[in-house]
């Protein structure tokens, strides 16, 4: 646990620190464009954005706009076990496909068929759930 108080990070402050790298990565082409918006999936849910640690308080990631993105909460929840690099390399293939893809799952439909179409994100979501397999049986034994 972070024994660090929490610092809440106002939401257009966080838009405004990775507007521009949001730009150069092809997810939106203004800072208007995003308002409102899911970093990861592009969706508009405004109001109704989560603030998501890129490094996980609990692995000692800040409240900083630097350690922050904004994200629906279907995303949100995708991310929720993904730190650090591991999140910009989940960042990378995530698209509005898998997080409804999510919710399918939520309401009963195999992961499998839910994320047939992005090879990429299958692919990434198979190998990191290999690595943490691996992590854990390394902790145990």
């Amino acid at each position: 646990m972070n024994p660090m108080k929490r610092t809440y990070r106002k939401h257009d402050a966080i838009l405004t620190h990775w507007i521009p790298w949001l730009i150069s990565a092809n997810r939106f082409d203004s800072k208007e464009d995003a308002e409102g918006c899911c970093f990861a999936c592009g969706v508009f849910v405004h109001g109704n954005l989560e603030r998501s640690h890129i490094t996980a308080r609990c692995d000692g990631g800040a409240d900083d706009v630097e350690n922050l993105h904004l994200l629906c909460s279907w995303c949100h929840k995708a991310s929720e076990y993904i730190t650090g690099p591991d999140y910009f390399r989940w960042f990378e293939v995530w698209s509005i496909a898998d997080a409804c893809a999510l919710k399918a799952t939520q309401m009963g439909l195999p992961i499998v068929s839910a994320l047939k179409g992005n090879e990429k994100a299958m692919a990434f979501c198979n190998e990191y759930m290999d690595r943490m397999e691996m992590e854990k049986r390394t902790v145990v034994a």
